[in-house]
């Protein structure tokens, strides 16, 4: 461990400590990106459109088209609907392509560095033991996903508004881990994990959890994250037709991955 990662244990330590007394005061979702905040004021441009491309501004519920040259803010969220596509530049010259019913917030394309993701997987593990929820269990020894919650009597059914908004937010982390932005992807999967805890995906999020993870060169996260996926996959395997087809390719993937990972430890 690096001096830089020690200096992080110590103020984790710290702020558990707090949190156990229950002094800590720090609003801990935003504690992890702390530098790269919501408060941003670097903004996301609009470079290219085709198709059905909407914006909403900052907490506002109503959608507007948008426009070529449109300037977002962190907290805007922009959405490109089917066979729809949405070019997007960053202040360095970047540029993101954003399509098939997925959206995103212009602040899921701020960088992320190794370290802010370190803080962020700390940051939410310490959120989860000071308000423990008793229907996830916490993998203690290796600070990674929650796995997800069981779907059972006490869970609400998922709404069809839930389920679009579900969609959108997955396929939006799914076009951040296409385009090779592993840390951001690995940021939105859990946004949307905490953002719909009932919702039963027979372990997609994880799965691609698991993908992003392998590809940060995290061999213990990503083991975890598809340990999960394949239990809750298996509480899916009797899905019907082109579902279970489905499920059992991704199943033969998880499987997979994780006799590459546990082959070389």
């Amino acid at each position: 461990m690096n001096r830089s990662h020690q200096r992080i244990w110590l103020a984790f330590l710290s702020a558990l400590g707090l949190c156990a007394l229950g002094l800590c005061v720090m609003p801990l979702p935003y504690f992890p990106l702390m530098g790269a905040s919501l408060q941003d004021d670097r903004s996301v441009q609009i470079v290219g459109l085709r198709g059905d491309v909407r914006i909403r501004r900052d907490v506002e519920e109503t959608w507007s088209p948008a426009g070529l040259g449109m300037l977002l803010k962190p907290l805007d969220t922009i959405f490109a609907g089917e066979a729809s596509e949405a070019v997007l530049a960053l202040e360095d010259g970047t540029r993101f392509t954003l399509g098939n019913n997925a959206a995103l917030d212009a602040g899921d394309l701020r960088r992320i560095s190794e370290r802010q993701l370190f803080l962020f997987l700390m940051s939410r593990k310490v959120g989860q033991m000071a308000a423990p929820d008793s229907t996830r269990s916490i993998r203690i020894a290796n600070v990674s996903v929650v796995r997800g919650a069981q779907r059972g009597k006490d869970v609400s059914p998922v709404s069809s508004g839930e389920r679009q908004g579900w969609m959108r937010e997955k396929n939006g982390a799914k076009a951040l881990l296409d385009a090779g932005w592993n840390a951001n992807a690995v940021v939105k999967f859990c946004t949307v994990l905490d953002r719909y805890p009932s919702f039963e995906d027979s372990g997609e999020i994880h799965w691609y959890l698991g993908l992003a993870f392998e590809a940060l060169n995290e061999t213990g996260r990503a083991t975890d994250a598809y340990q999960t996926a394949l239990e809750r996959l298996n509480r899916n395997s009797d899905a019907p037709g082109l579902m279970r087809g489905r499920l059992l390719e991704r199943k033969a993937g998880i499987e997979a991955a994780l006799s590459r990972l546990l082959s070389n430890p």
